[in-house]
Formats: structure tokens, C-alpha cells, sequence
């Protein structure tokens, strides 16, 4: 008899893998096509079969449109909200300059 695997949970607009404590099925599936590890270093890596490797590939995939925007969006808002070295050495030494007060 043939099985039909669901290797993927949708909880909360979230893909994880199944059995796996909430691994990311588009981390795992950015470490082979972001990342260029090969499937069988993937599966090492999380501890995965081949088949939950794929599926999560299979999942980015299908919906690559919109994690990828989400992953756009979420750079764009790190890279505005990130502090400069140049800012953090001037926040540093005037915490310096209020400890030594």
C-alpha cells in the first residue's frame, strides 16, 4: 500500500517540518537553493530523509513568489533599523562617559 508522506505543517501562516521541533521548512529549503549545500549535506544538517528534504524544496517552490518577498521585506527592515559601526562607537563612549561621571 502506497503512502502519501506530509512532511510539512502549516500552523499560523508557518511551515515546519513534522517530528522535527519546528524547523523551518524554507530554511531548509534556502540551504540547498540559497546556499548551494546539496541535498544529502541538508539532510545531515536537520537530520532529514531525502523525501522531507525534497518536500521542503517542493514548498518553497510553489510558493517562492511570496516567502521571497516576505525574506525581502524583512532584509529592508534590518538593514533600515541596523546601527552603523560609526553610531555604535558614539553610543559607546557616551555610556562610557555616563559610567565615569
Amino acid at each position: 500500500m502506497y503512502k502519501i508522506p506530509n512532511h510539512i505543517i502549516i500552523t499560523n501562516e508557518k511551515a515546519t517540518m513534522a517530528g522535527h521541533g519546528g524547523i523551518k521548512a524554507e530554511l531548509v529549503a534556502r540551504m540547498v537553493v540559497d546556499d548551494g549545500y546539496t541535498i544529502e549535506q541538508t539532510m545531515e544538517n536537520y537530520n532529514l530523509s531525502r523525501a522531507q528534504v525534497l518536500s521542503a524544496m517542493a514548498f518553497y517552490y510553489e510558493n517562492q513568489q511570496v516567502l521571497d518577498e516576505a525574506r525581502r521585506q524583512a532584509l529592508a527592515e534590518i538593514k533600515a533599523n541596523a546601527m552603523t559601526l560609526d553610531k555604535f562607537k558614539v553610543k559607546l563612549a557616551q555610556k562610557k562617559q555616563k559610567v565615569t561621571e
